[in-house]
């Protein structure tokens, strides 16, 4: 079968016109889906402008509300709080995403994160603070917010039950502290240390000589630190190993009188009774009672204090003499 060049000619301009067809219908379902695509995300930034730019932004729980705005969620500003602190901040940036966050304490940075939302557990010495936080965007806008907070220092203090004790006894010890992270107890004779809990305890001591006891509190920075003290007594002389002599004196019924009962006419006449601060002395004798007490014999006679006055039974003991 055989075709002339006019046949072949119609044939090919037939194959082209389905070709182009086919062409021009695949180009359109492209543009027509491309154009698709568009309208919906047209659609989605008009219906959801905010959650679609800010979603990358805060994590729930601490977020900030303005835009270009840093927000400190905790420590609140002015608030009074105890070391180490716990620094919440959040970010707000609706035309680029944030990138970054520093929080300063005194100029000092602390603690950073690389997205909208700032956590840190900072250790401060007590007493009053500025914090700075600020935020990046992808641009290297930054924003901050500043505020002042006030720290509470550390402090002990020490006690002992009782404060006197016998050699051999033990003393009760009991040590309490605030804002402290550490607190060790020493003392001043021996290199033992006590290490107790953040906010003190208590601990049995058994000195054998007076010492003293200094509870130590280290804030939770690890710098700052406070201490109290109490000195543990030993008494002396009750310890028989103190003993170097040991006197028995024995005695007559009278011998309390005529030794020590007379003693103030003694000392004033060799001016005993005049101490070395110039004051004066006296015991309480029975030279002012002489006259005034008195007792009656079976016979009715009366007898006075030392009634045999003329007597000197102890010549050598002056002072044992009434003449």
């Amino acid at each position: 079968m055989s075709h002339s060049g006019a046949d072949s000619c119609k044939f090919g301009l037939a194959l082209g016109g389905v070709a182009s067809l086919i062409c021009k219908t695949i180009w359109f379902w492209v543009a027509c889906m491309t154009f698709r695509f568009a309208l919906v995300l047209v659609a989605l930034s008009l219906t959801y402008p905010q959650s679609i730019r800010t979603a990358h932004a805060q994590s729930p729980g601490c977020v900030a509300s303005a835009d270009q705005t840093v927000n400190i969620c905790s420590p609140a500003s002015g608030s009074v709080t105890t070391s180490p602190v716990q620094f919440t901040a959040a970010a707000l940036d609706q035309e680029h995403p944030v990138t970054g966050m520093v929080v300063y304490v005194d100029s000092q940075q602390q603690g950073s994160s690389n997205n909208a939302s700032l956590t840190s557990t900072v250790p401060l010495n007590g007493g009053n603070h500025t914090v700075l936080v600020r935020a990046w965007d992808s641009t290297g806008f930054f924003f901050s917010t500043e505020e002042n907070i006030t720290v509470l220092a550390p402090a002990v203090v020490i006690s002992g039950r009782p404060v006197q004790i016998s050699p051999g006894q033990s003393s009760m010890l009991t040590v309490e502290a605030q804002n402290a992270r550490q607190v060790v107890v020493t003392n001043n004779v021996d290199n033992n240390a006590f290490t107790l809990a953040a906010d003190g305890g208590s601990i049995s001591v058994r000195p054998s000589q007076t010492t003293t006891y200094t509870a130590t509190a280290t804030g939770a920075n690890g710098t700052s630190q406070v201490s109290a003290a109490i000195t543990i007594t030993v008494l002396p002389g009750e310890n028989v190993g103190t003993v170097n002599h040991v006197i028995f004196m024995l005695q007559e019924n009278r011998s309390f009188d005529h030794y020590f009962g007379m003693l103030n006419p003694y000392r004033r006449t060799h001016n005993f009774n005049v101490g070395d601060d110039g004051q004066v002395y006296d015991v309480d004798g029975i030279d002012d009672k002489l006259t005034a007490i008195s007792n009656q014999d079976d016979e009715g006679v009366e007898l006075l204090l030392l009634h045999g006055l003329s007597i000197c039974p102890f010549r050598p003991v002056v002072f044992a003499c009434f003449q």
